[in-house]
């Protein structure tokens, strides 16, 4: 089955030469066109709660969990187009949140840790604006291996709070059995994805969930939607042996192609 490459899906104006993130960098402006960021109003404000990724110029993909069910969806926005929240965002509010109809919707479980939310408005994608963009989606269970990379505002350590930028770390996809020992029952591999470093030192963290697991293509250039942040030990990123788990989008392709078109 080939991969279905949507208009300017998955490309960017901006290329490095040569994060709840942690042991990465800061995201340069344009290269991640795609990460969404979700808050939760609190008081006065908004703080992050979670990540998402832009699918198309109305939905935007990210996890289920990032969504309190005892909150209203008004009371949620999404940020684009920005690397460091204290700059000036376009900021897009949502009329539909649908999460995936198996979620069970209670802390500690993660199976099918998917959601879907679209916006009141059209987001501009490129090439009306030059710094947001859709992400490719993967074929039906494509595989997926080697690097990766992932993004966030999450905490950049255990212990910390979260990040005012964006960050970026590459990491790896894992096998199956790294996140088996570590999360036992709660990995369940045909659903999710295992990805880190065995060595430590780089992973998602609290605060990423529901932002972009990506891959580049080595034949088009396109960068490709492998997973999104579900989830990892608790308060324990970055560990030796460790890493976390994603949902494995490449499994749920026909489930949100029947509900973003």
């Amino acid at each position: 089955m080939a991969r279905v490459e949507n208009g300017n899906c998955g490309t960017r104006t901006y290329d490095p030469p040569g994060g709840r993130v942690v042991g990465g960098r800061p995201a340069e402006r344009s290269e991640y066109p795609w990460q969404v960021g979700i808050q939760l109003k609190e008081g006065d404000g908004y703080l992050i709660r979670g990540g998402g990724v832009i699918l198309n110029k109305r939905w935007i993909l990210t996890a289920a969990h990032v969504f309190l069910s005892d909150d209203k969806l008004e009371d949620y926005r999404g940020l684009i187009g920005v690397t460091k929240l204290d700059e000036e965002p376009i900021i897009v509010k949502f009329d539909k949140l649908i999460k995936h109809e198996d979620y069970a919707d209670d802390p500690g479980v993660f199976e099918n840790d998917i959601a879907l939310l679209h916006t009141t408005e059209d987001m501009p994608l490129l090439p009306k604006v030059d710094n947001v963009n859709s992400i490719c989606l993967p074929r039906k269970n494509e595989l997926f291996k080697g690097k990766v990379a992932v993004t966030g505002w999450g905490v950049t350590n255990e212990q910390g709070s979260e990040s005012n930028t964006l960050m970026t770390v590459d990491i790896r996809i894992l096998p199956d059995k790294v996140c088996e020992r570590n999360f036992k029952e709660y990995f369940v591999k045909k659903i999710m994805t295992c990805a880190g470093k065995l060595s430590g030192g780089k992973d998602s963290c609290r605060g990423d969930s529901g932002g972009p697991l990506v891959q580049k293509s080595a034949e088009n250039g396109r960068f490709y939607l492998v997973g999104v942040v579900s989830f990892g030990g608790y308060q324990k990123c970055a560990r030796r042996g460790s890493g976390a788990s994603y949902t494995k989008v490449p499994y749920y392709v026909d489930w949100i192609q029947k509900r973003i078109n």
